[in-house]
């Protein structure tokens, strides 16, 4: 049977591909540009402002980009850039980002003292 690809090239195809739904395109190539990602509020694994630290840290790096300058201290050599939430709420806006070096990170994050504070409740108890 021949079949009019989206691209205007035609092409053979058996009748049994056809009605399992394949068959559409001439060539895989093709297939990958005529195809439609289905992303962001539309997808099936939305879950908006109740997503997990890890998918939002790649929602950030996916519409901010990776960062490569420290905004803090202005370094462009460190071993690691990160982005850093500024209001500690995680939202999913891309103005509560910004981009530090992991040193400045672990000073904007209170990291040191987070870890006593954690210590000296565990030992309280």
């Amino acid at each position: 049977m021949r079949v009019l690809c989206k691209c205007g090239t035609e092409f053979n195809v058996d009748k049994h591909r056809i009605k399992e739904g394949r068959g559409k395109y001439c060539s895989r190539p093709c297939a990958y540009k005529y195809r439609t990602v289905i992303s962001g509020s539309l997808h099936h694994n939305w879950r908006g402002d109740n997503v997990g630290y890890s998918a939002l840290h790649q929602w950030v790096k996916r519409h901010l980009g990776a960062p490569n300058k420290c905004t803090a201290c202005g370094t462009t050599n460190a071993k690691q850039f990160e982005w850093a939430n500024i209001s500690g709420n995680y939202q999913r806006s891309t103005d509560d980002w910004v981009r530090l070096c992991g040193s400045c990170h672990n000073k904007h994050d209170d990291i040191a003292n987070r870890g006593w504070a954690t210590k000296k409740a565990a030992q309280n108890v």
